[in-house]
């Protein structure tokens, strides 16, 4: 009879961790997920900034500046904003984000801190 409930009480407590690894394991999963998640929104706010004040100094016409300021970090993680063509776009920790400019006359480049867009005879400047 004790064999039997030892037996038993082991089973259950077998069963019982099975059921609590699977429980930590998807918590887990979904934690990395919220991560990855918040980094990609993060990310794609810091390139939309960006996007936009391009956008905005186009579509002003000659003479407009502004000014704004760009985090250290996105996510924690390093990254580098470049334009290419009609495209801006992100690295950040391996993953890669774009927007669409509404110019392809683009020169300069953006710097994590303060940087600054000005419209110059129709083509725009990054921080020059």
């Amino acid at each position: 009879m004790r064999a039997q409930v030892a037996m038993e009480f082991i089973i259950i407590l077998c069963f019982t961790l099975i059921i609590l690894a699977a429980a930590v394991g998807i918590s887990f999963q979904k934690s990395i997920e919220t991560e990855s998640e918040r980094m990609r929104l993060e990310a794609e706010q810091v390139l939309y900034a960006a996007a936009s004040a391009i956008n905005m100094a186009h579509a002003e016409g000659d003479g407009f500046s502004t000014a704004f300021s760009l985090p250290a970090s996105v996510g924690g993680a390093n990254y580098t904003i470049e334009t290419s063509s009609t495209l801006i776009w992100m690295e950040a920790a391996g993953s890669f984000y774009a927007e669409t400019l509404l110019t392809d006359n683009v020169t300069g480049a953006f710097v994590p801190g303060e940087n600054t867009v000005r419209n110059a005879g129709g083509g725009i400047r990054l921080n020059g």
